[in-house]
């Protein structure tokens, strides 16, 4: 919802401000030797993670704000222009330099901060002949107080157990009416 449509903002303005990029996408996460060997056919990319959210703090309006971790997994191939290492650097300084300050155009997003490149480079990724890196920074995200849609999160039926001797024996369940 309000966290996806943050990460859908920051894979369209780095695609807008890197266009020659193959691909820019989210992704769920950290890359196994699998996933590289998927993407690798689709360099240079630009692949956007949530890594962690965390700190859920409720603030006088009612509504809560979360620090995110977030991540974006550089990839790319040797390719005649320019070798792998150096065209892996020239795109983690250009989203650094995007990264800061950046606030995605999505309101309640707070700045960027905490922007850090990692080279993520091992002899299988070198095998498979890519340059991968991860730039991470972290976020600050109020979410608006009714972020559920009641079709998507809200159960039609509550069930519960006031005793805990109950608690896993669904028959003595009490369906709550709404």
């Amino acid at each position: 919802m309000q966290i996806y449509q943050l990460l859908s903002a920051i894979t369209q303005t780095i695609h807008s401000h890197l266009p020659d990029l193959k691909d820019v996408s989210t992704h769920a996460g950290r890359f196994d030797l699998g996933e590289v060997k998927r993407v690798a056919n689709y360099t240079p990319a630009v692949k956007v993670a949530l890594m962690e959210a965390w700190e859920f703090k409720s603030i006088e309006t009612e509504q809560w704000d979360v620090s995110l971790r977030l991540a974006a997994f550089v990839m790319v191939s040797d390719s005649r222009k320019l070798p792998k290492d150096e065209a892996a650097i020239n795109i983690i300084e250009a989203l650094s330099l995007l990264i800061a300050e950046q606030r995605w155009g999505v309101e309640g997003v707070l700045a960027a901060s905490g922007i850090k490149a990692s080279n993520l480079f091992s002899t299988q990724t070198d095998r498979q002949g890519l340059a991968i890196w991860g730039v991470t920074w972290d976020q600050v995200m109020r979410l608006k107080e009714n972020i559920w849609q009641p079709s998507q999160v809200i159960p039609s039926r509550l069930y519960v157990a006031d005793d805990e001797s109950e608690f896993g024996q669904e028959e003595r369940y009490d369906l709550l009416n709404g």
